[in-house]
Protein backbone atom coordinates (compact mmCIF):
# COMPACT_ATOMS: atom_id res chain seq x y z
CA UNK A 1 0.00 0.00 0.00
CA UNK A 2 1.07 3.60 -0.61
CA UNK A 3 1.40 6.16 2.12
CA UNK A 4 -1.88 7.23 3.63
CA UNK A 5 -2.99 10.51 2.08
CA UNK A 6 -6.59 10.57 3.19
CA UNK A 7 -7.40 13.50 5.46
CA UNK A 8 -8.97 13.29 8.90
CA UNK A 9 -12.04 11.06 8.92
CA UNK A 10 -14.72 12.85 10.94
CA UNK A 11 -16.67 9.62 11.47
CA UNK A 12 -13.81 8.14 13.51
CA UNK A 13 -14.07 10.98 16.03
CA UNK A 14 -17.86 10.62 16.09
CA UNK A 15 -17.58 6.85 16.57
CA UNK A 16 -15.15 7.37 19.45
CA UNK A 17 -17.43 9.97 21.02
CA UNK A 18 -20.49 7.71 20.71
CA UNK A 19 -18.71 4.74 22.28
CA UNK A 20 -17.39 6.94 25.10
CA UNK A 21 -20.92 8.22 25.73
CA UNK A 22 -22.26 4.65 25.81
CA UNK A 23 -19.40 3.51 28.05
CA UNK A 24 -20.27 6.14 30.66
CA UNK A 25 -23.94 5.14 30.35
CA UNK A 26 -23.44 1.39 30.86
CA UNK A 27 -20.89 1.95 33.66
CA UNK A 28 -23.51 3.97 35.52
CA UNK A 29 -26.22 1.31 35.17
CA UNK A 30 -24.96 -0.84 38.10
CA UNK A 31 -26.00 1.97 40.43
CA UNK A 32 -29.59 1.37 39.34
CA UNK A 33 -32.01 -1.49 39.91
CA UNK A 34 -34.78 -3.07 37.84
CA UNK A 35 -33.17 -2.23 34.50
CA UNK A 36 -33.55 -4.63 31.51
CA UNK A 37 -30.88 -7.30 31.70
CA UNK A 38 -30.18 -6.91 27.97
CA UNK A 39 -28.58 -3.53 28.71
CA UNK A 40 -26.14 -5.02 31.22
CA UNK A 41 -23.18 -7.37 31.00
CA UNK A 42 -23.99 -11.05 30.68
CA UNK A 43 -23.48 -12.99 33.91
CA UNK A 44 -20.64 -15.54 34.30
CA UNK A 45 -21.52 -18.65 32.32
CA UNK A 46 -24.50 -16.98 30.66
CA UNK A 47 -24.81 -17.39 26.89
CA UNK A 48 -25.75 -13.81 26.02
CA UNK A 49 -24.43 -10.69 24.33
CA UNK A 50 -25.54 -7.86 26.56
CA UNK A 51 -25.49 -4.30 25.27
CA UNK A 52 -22.72 -3.47 27.73
CA UNK A 53 -20.65 -6.37 26.36
CA UNK A 54 -20.06 -4.67 22.99
CA UNK A 55 -18.79 -1.34 24.33
CA UNK A 56 -15.19 -2.25 25.22
CA UNK A 57 -14.66 -4.21 21.96
CA UNK A 58 -15.96 -1.22 19.98
CA UNK A 59 -13.59 1.10 21.85
CA UNK A 60 -10.61 -1.17 21.19
CA UNK A 61 -11.72 -1.42 17.57
CA UNK A 62 -11.73 2.36 17.14
CA UNK A 63 -8.27 2.52 18.78
CA UNK A 64 -7.06 0.26 15.96
CA UNK A 65 -8.83 2.30 13.30
CA UNK A 66 -7.12 5.46 14.55
CA UNK A 67 -3.58 4.05 14.50
CA UNK A 68 -2.74 4.54 10.79
CA UNK A 69 -4.04 8.11 10.74
CA UNK A 70 -2.27 9.11 13.97
CA UNK A 71 1.09 7.57 13.05
CA UNK A 72 1.03 8.77 9.45
CA UNK A 73 0.18 12.25 10.70
CA UNK A 74 3.30 12.23 12.87
CA UNK A 75 5.33 11.02 9.92
CA UNK A 76 3.93 13.85 7.76
CA UNK A 77 5.14 16.31 10.40
CA UNK A 78 8.68 14.99 9.94
CA UNK A 79 9.01 12.51 12.81
CA UNK A 80 11.44 9.67 12.12
CA UNK A 81 10.46 6.01 12.51
CA UNK A 82 12.39 5.71 15.77
CA UNK A 83 10.77 8.86 17.16
CA UNK A 84 7.30 7.56 16.29
CA UNK A 85 8.06 4.21 17.90
CA UNK A 86 9.30 5.97 21.05
CA UNK A 87 6.07 8.00 21.12
CA UNK A 88 4.08 4.75 20.91
CA UNK A 89 6.09 3.18 23.75
CA UNK A 90 5.76 6.22 26.03
CA UNK A 91 2.04 6.58 25.34
CA UNK A 92 1.46 2.86 25.91
CA UNK A 93 3.41 2.93 29.18
CA UNK A 94 1.32 5.86 30.40
CA UNK A 95 -1.94 4.06 29.56
CA UNK A 96 -0.74 0.87 31.25
CA UNK A 97 0.42 2.73 34.36
CA UNK A 98 -2.88 4.60 34.66
CA UNK A 99 -4.79 1.36 34.05
CA UNK A 100 -2.88 -0.50 36.76
CA UNK A 101 -3.37 2.25 39.33
CA UNK A 102 -7.09 2.51 38.60
CA UNK A 103 -7.58 -1.27 38.64
CA UNK A 104 -5.76 -1.61 41.98
CA UNK A 105 -8.18 0.72 43.74
CA UNK A 106 -10.49 -2.25 44.41
CA UNK A 107 -7.60 -4.19 45.97
CA UNK A 108 -6.61 -1.55 48.50
CA UNK A 109 -6.17 -2.38 52.17
CA UNK A 110 -7.30 0.90 53.71
CA UNK A 111 -5.86 0.16 57.16
CA UNK A 112 -2.37 -0.68 55.89
CA UNK A 113 -2.31 2.01 53.20
CA UNK A 114 -3.62 4.78 55.41
CA UNK A 115 -6.30 5.96 52.98
CA UNK A 116 -9.59 4.60 51.72
CA UNK A 117 -10.48 3.55 48.18
CA UNK A 118 -12.28 6.85 47.60
CA UNK A 119 -9.42 9.00 48.87
CA UNK A 120 -7.00 6.88 46.82
CA UNK A 121 -9.09 7.40 43.68
CA UNK A 122 -9.24 11.17 44.16
CA UNK A 123 -5.49 11.38 44.79
CA UNK A 124 -4.48 9.43 41.68
CA UNK A 125 -6.99 11.34 39.54
CA UNK A 126 -5.50 14.63 40.74
CA UNK A 127 -2.04 13.32 39.88
CA UNK A 128 -3.16 12.22 36.39
CA UNK A 129 -4.54 15.68 35.64
CA UNK A 130 -1.40 17.38 36.97
CA UNK A 131 0.93 15.20 34.88
CA UNK A 132 -0.92 14.77 31.60
CA UNK A 133 -2.84 18.03 31.28
CA UNK A 134 -2.13 20.04 28.12
CA UNK A 135 -0.51 23.15 29.56
CA UNK A 136 -0.40 26.35 27.46
CA UNK A 137 3.38 26.62 27.76
CA UNK A 138 6.47 25.20 29.42
CA UNK A 139 6.67 27.90 32.06
CA UNK A 140 8.14 27.01 35.44
CA UNK A 141 4.73 26.93 37.16
CA UNK A 142 3.46 24.26 34.78
CA UNK A 143 6.63 22.21 35.20
CA UNK A 144 6.14 22.40 38.97
CA UNK A 145 2.54 21.20 38.60
CA UNK A 146 3.64 18.27 36.43
CA UNK A 147 6.39 17.24 38.84
CA UNK A 148 3.96 17.58 41.75
CA UNK A 149 1.76 15.01 40.04
CA UNK A 150 4.73 12.69 39.49
CA UNK A 151 5.72 12.93 43.16
CA UNK A 152 2.14 12.18 44.20
CA UNK A 153 2.13 8.99 42.11
CA UNK A 154 5.50 7.95 43.55
CA UNK A 155 4.07 8.47 47.05
CA UNK A 156 0.98 6.40 46.20
CA UNK A 157 2.99 3.54 44.69
CA UNK A 158 5.33 3.58 47.70
CA UNK A 159 2.57 3.57 50.35
CA UNK A 160 -0.09 1.45 48.61
CA UNK A 161 -0.89 -1.88 50.25
CA UNK A 162 -3.31 -4.40 48.78
CA UNK A 163 -5.44 -6.99 50.53
CA UNK A 164 -4.12 -10.45 51.34
CA UNK A 165 -1.81 -12.15 53.79
CA UNK A 166 1.39 -10.33 54.62
CA UNK A 167 2.47 -7.13 52.92
CA UNK A 168 1.19 -6.74 49.36
CA UNK A 169 1.90 -3.91 46.96
CA UNK A 170 0.58 -2.75 43.57
CA UNK A 171 -0.45 -5.79 41.54
CA UNK A 172 -0.34 -6.24 37.73
CA UNK A 173 -4.08 -5.84 37.27
CA UNK A 174 -4.42 -3.93 34.00
CA UNK A 175 -7.95 -2.57 33.91
CA UNK A 176 -9.53 -1.14 30.77
CA UNK A 177 -6.86 1.48 30.10
CA UNK A 178 -4.11 -1.07 30.68
CA UNK A 179 -5.60 -3.40 28.09
CA UNK A 180 -5.96 -0.45 25.71
CA UNK A 181 -2.30 0.40 26.34
CA UNK A 182 -1.08 -3.12 25.54
CA UNK A 183 -3.34 -3.30 22.47
CA UNK A 184 -2.12 0.06 21.22
CA UNK A 185 1.51 -0.96 21.75
CA UNK A 186 1.30 -4.30 19.95
CA UNK A 187 -0.87 -3.13 17.07
CA UNK A 188 1.08 0.09 16.49
CA UNK A 189 4.30 -1.95 16.39
CA UNK A 190 2.68 -4.35 13.92
CA UNK A 191 1.62 -1.44 11.71
CA UNK A 192 5.07 0.15 11.76
CA UNK A 193 6.92 -3.11 11.14
CA UNK A 194 4.51 -4.17 8.39
CA UNK A 195 5.49 -1.14 6.28
CA UNK A 196 1.76 -0.72 5.56
CA UNK A 197 1.47 -4.13 3.92
CA UNK A 198 -2.13 -5.18 4.45
CA UNK A 199 -1.47 -8.91 4.13
CA UNK A 200 0.87 -8.80 7.13
CA UNK A 201 -1.75 -7.08 9.29
CA UNK A 202 -4.40 -9.56 8.12
CA UNK A 203 -2.01 -12.36 9.07
CA UNK A 204 -1.84 -10.99 12.60
CA UNK A 205 -5.64 -10.75 12.64
CA UNK A 206 -5.79 -14.46 11.91
CA UNK A 207 -3.10 -15.14 14.51
CA UNK A 208 -5.05 -13.36 17.24
CA UNK A 209 -8.30 -15.08 16.22
CA UNK A 210 -6.62 -18.49 16.46
CA UNK A 211 -4.92 -17.56 19.74
CA UNK A 212 -8.32 -16.58 21.18
CA UNK A 213 -9.68 -20.01 20.27
CA UNK A 214 -6.67 -21.76 21.81
CA UNK A 215 -6.90 -19.70 25.00
CA UNK A 216 -10.64 -20.41 25.25
CA UNK A 217 -9.90 -24.15 24.91
CA UNK A 218 -7.07 -23.78 27.46
CA UNK A 219 -4.64 -25.25 24.93
CA UNK A 220 -2.04 -22.54 25.63
CA UNK A 221 -0.47 -22.64 29.11
CA UNK A 222 -0.07 -19.23 30.74
CA UNK A 223 2.46 -19.91 33.52
CA UNK A 224 3.62 -16.33 34.00
CA UNK A 225 2.49 -12.73 33.68
CA UNK A 226 4.42 -12.15 30.44
CA UNK A 227 2.56 -14.89 28.56
CA UNK A 228 -0.72 -13.70 30.05
CA UNK A 229 -0.04 -10.25 28.60
CA UNK A 230 1.18 -11.42 25.19
CA UNK A 231 -1.26 -14.32 24.66
CA UNK A 232 -3.84 -14.33 27.42
CA UNK A 233 -5.45 -11.09 26.22
CA UNK A 234 -5.53 -12.15 22.56
CA UNK A 235 -9.27 -11.53 22.34
CA UNK A 236 -8.75 -7.88 23.33
CA UNK A 237 -5.96 -7.44 20.82
CA UNK A 238 -8.15 -9.02 18.14
CA UNK A 239 -10.52 -6.04 18.33
CA UNK A 240 -7.71 -3.51 17.89
CA UNK A 241 -5.94 -5.38 15.08
CA UNK A 242 -9.30 -5.81 13.31
CA UNK A 243 -9.88 -2.06 13.51
CA UNK A 244 -6.37 -1.49 12.16
CA UNK A 245 -6.99 -3.86 9.24
CA UNK A 246 -10.33 -2.27 8.38
CA UNK A 247 -8.73 1.17 8.50
CA UNK A 248 -6.07 0.07 6.01
CA UNK A 249 -8.72 -1.48 3.74
CA UNK A 250 -10.75 1.72 4.03
CA UNK A 251 -7.77 3.89 3.06
CA UNK A 252 -6.71 1.57 0.26
CA UNK A 253 -10.11 1.85 -1.40
CA UNK A 254 -10.53 5.57 -0.66
CA UNK A 255 -7.17 6.44 -2.22
CA UNK A 256 -8.38 4.96 -5.49
CA UNK A 257 -11.25 7.42 -5.74
CA UNK A 258 -11.01 9.38 -8.94
CA UNK A 259 -11.75 13.05 -9.42
CA UNK A 260 -14.79 12.37 -11.58
CA UNK A 261 -18.05 12.32 -9.62
CA UNK A 262 -19.18 9.13 -11.35
CA UNK A 263 -15.96 7.33 -10.38
CA UNK A 264 -16.21 8.62 -6.82
CA UNK A 265 -19.75 7.32 -6.56
CA UNK A 266 -18.71 3.88 -7.81
CA UNK A 267 -15.76 3.75 -5.42
CA UNK A 268 -17.97 4.84 -2.52
CA UNK A 269 -20.33 1.98 -3.32
CA UNK A 270 -17.40 -0.45 -3.34
CA UNK A 271 -16.14 1.02 -0.05
CA UNK A 272 -19.46 0.69 1.77
CA UNK A 273 -20.20 -2.73 0.27
CA UNK A 274 -16.76 -4.11 1.17
CA UNK A 275 -16.86 -2.95 4.78
CA UNK A 276 -20.46 -4.11 5.20
CA UNK A 277 -19.61 -7.51 3.74
CA UNK A 278 -16.70 -7.92 6.18
CA UNK A 279 -18.98 -6.99 9.06
CA UNK A 280 -21.63 -9.50 7.97
CA UNK A 281 -19.01 -12.25 7.60
CA UNK A 282 -17.93 -11.58 11.20
CA UNK A 283 -21.53 -11.84 12.40
CA UNK A 284 -21.90 -15.14 10.55
CA UNK A 285 -18.69 -16.45 12.13
CA UNK A 286 -19.99 -15.38 15.52
CA UNK A 287 -23.21 -17.34 15.05
CA UNK A 288 -21.42 -20.38 13.63
CA UNK A 289 -18.92 -20.57 16.48
CA UNK A 290 -21.79 -20.28 18.93
CA UNK A 291 -22.43 -23.94 18.15
CA UNK A 292 -19.15 -24.67 19.92
CA UNK A 293 -18.81 -21.98 22.58
CA UNK A 294 -21.19 -19.67 24.42
CA UNK A 295 -21.18 -15.91 23.90
CA UNK A 296 -19.30 -14.63 26.93
CA UNK A 297 -17.37 -11.43 27.48
CA UNK A 298 -16.12 -12.67 30.85
CA UNK A 299 -14.60 -15.80 29.27
CA UNK A 300 -13.53 -13.96 26.11
CA UNK A 301 -15.03 -16.58 23.80
CA UNK A 302 -14.72 -16.61 19.97
CA UNK A 303 -18.45 -15.94 19.40
CA UNK A 304 -18.23 -12.80 21.53
CA UNK A 305 -15.11 -11.78 19.60
CA UNK A 306 -16.57 -12.26 16.11
CA UNK A 307 -19.97 -10.77 16.93
CA UNK A 308 -18.41 -7.71 18.59
CA UNK A 309 -16.09 -7.13 15.63
CA UNK A 310 -18.99 -7.47 13.19
CA UNK A 311 -21.14 -5.03 15.18
CA UNK A 312 -18.25 -2.55 15.43
CA UNK A 313 -17.67 -2.65 11.67
CA UNK A 314 -21.34 -2.13 10.84
CA UNK A 315 -21.59 0.68 13.39
CA UNK A 316 -18.67 2.43 11.71
CA UNK A 317 -20.19 1.95 8.25
CA UNK A 318 -23.44 3.56 9.42
CA UNK A 319 -21.64 6.46 11.12
CA UNK A 320 -19.33 7.00 8.15
CA UNK A 321 -22.30 7.14 5.79
CA UNK A 322 -24.11 9.64 8.01
CA UNK A 323 -21.14 11.85 8.85
CA UNK A 324 -18.71 11.75 5.92
CA UNK A 325 -21.06 10.92 3.06
CA UNK A 326 -24.28 12.73 4.01
CA UNK A 327 -22.51 15.42 6.04
CA UNK A 328 -24.65 14.97 9.17
CA UNK A 329 -21.80 15.37 11.65
CA UNK A 330 -23.67 18.22 13.36
CA UNK A 331 -26.21 15.67 14.60
CA UNK A 332 -23.58 14.51 17.11
CA UNK A 333 -22.46 17.94 18.33
CA UNK A 334 -23.62 17.28 21.88
CA UNK A 335 -21.23 14.35 22.36
CA UNK A 336 -18.32 15.77 20.33
CA UNK A 337 -16.08 16.50 23.38
CA UNK A 338 -16.09 12.78 24.22
CA UNK A 339 -14.34 12.10 20.91
CA UNK A 340 -11.73 14.85 21.15
CA UNK A 341 -11.02 14.82 24.90
CA UNK A 342 -11.67 11.13 25.47
CA UNK A 343 -9.22 10.55 28.32
CA UNK A 344 -10.58 13.50 30.29
CA UNK A 345 -14.10 12.21 29.74
CA UNK A 346 -13.07 8.74 30.91
CA UNK A 347 -11.53 10.01 34.15
CA UNK A 348 -14.30 12.29 35.37
CA UNK A 349 -16.78 9.54 36.45
CA UNK A 350 -14.15 8.14 38.85
CA UNK A 351 -13.99 11.53 40.58
CA UNK A 352 -17.79 11.74 40.67
CA UNK A 353 -18.23 8.22 42.10
CA UNK A 354 -15.55 8.74 44.75
CA UNK A 355 -17.30 11.89 45.98
CA UNK A 356 -20.69 10.16 45.75
CA UNK A 357 -19.46 7.24 47.85
CA UNK A 358 -18.24 9.64 50.51
CA UNK A 359 -21.37 11.80 50.60
CA UNK A 360 -24.15 9.40 49.64
CA UNK A 361 -26.53 9.47 46.64
CA UNK A 362 -27.22 12.89 45.17
CA UNK A 363 -30.72 12.01 43.94
CA UNK A 364 -33.81 10.44 45.53
CA UNK A 365 -34.21 6.63 45.24
CA UNK A 366 -36.76 6.71 42.36
CA UNK A 367 -34.04 8.12 40.08
CA UNK A 368 -32.12 4.86 40.50
CA UNK A 369 -35.02 2.57 39.63
CA UNK A 370 -36.25 1.16 36.32
CA UNK A 371 -36.65 3.35 33.27
CA UNK A 372 -36.23 6.50 35.32
CA UNK A 373 -32.86 5.10 36.32
CA UNK A 374 -31.98 4.50 32.67
CA UNK A 375 -32.91 8.09 31.87
CA UNK A 376 -30.76 9.24 34.77
CA UNK A 377 -27.78 7.27 33.37
CA UNK A 378 -28.23 8.89 29.95
CA UNK A 379 -28.38 12.35 31.51
CA UNK A 380 -25.34 11.51 33.63
CA UNK A 381 -23.36 10.57 30.51
CA UNK A 382 -24.32 13.89 28.90
CA UNK A 383 -23.40 15.70 32.14
CA UNK A 384 -19.91 14.16 32.11
CA UNK A 385 -19.43 15.12 28.45
CA UNK A 386 -20.65 18.65 29.18
CA UNK A 387 -18.21 18.90 32.09
CA UNK A 388 -15.45 17.68 29.76
CA UNK A 389 -16.32 20.49 27.33
CA UNK A 390 -16.31 23.06 30.14
CA UNK A 391 -12.92 21.89 31.42
CA UNK A 392 -11.58 22.07 27.88
CA UNK A 393 -12.55 25.74 27.70
CA UNK A 394 -10.69 26.21 31.00
CA UNK A 395 -7.64 24.55 29.40
CA UNK A 396 -7.97 21.36 31.39
CA UNK A 397 -7.58 18.48 28.96
CA UNK A 398 -5.63 15.25 29.29
CA UNK A 399 -3.43 14.02 26.47
CA UNK A 400 -0.82 11.28 26.50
Amino acid sequence: MNAIKVGRIASIDVFRALIMFLMIFVNDLPWCKNVPHMLEHALPGEDMLGFADIILPAFLFIVGMSIPFALENRKAKGDSGSKILWHVVVRSFALILIGVLIANRRLIDADMSGYSINVYSLIIMAAFFLIWNIYPSEKLIFKILRWTGILILIFIIWTFRSTGEGINYIKPSWGILGIIGWSYLFCSAIYLLSKKKLWIVLGFCLLYYVATILVTEKLIPLPNQLLKVVVGHSVSYSFTISGLALSMIFVGIKEKMGKQKREQKNTLTVLLATMSAIGIVMLVLGNLTRNIWIISKISGTPPWMFLSIGISILMFVAIYYLVDVLGKGKWFWIIKPAGTATLTCYMLPYIYYSIRNMTGPFLPDPFYDGFLGIAKCLVFALFIIGLTALLGKLRVKLKL
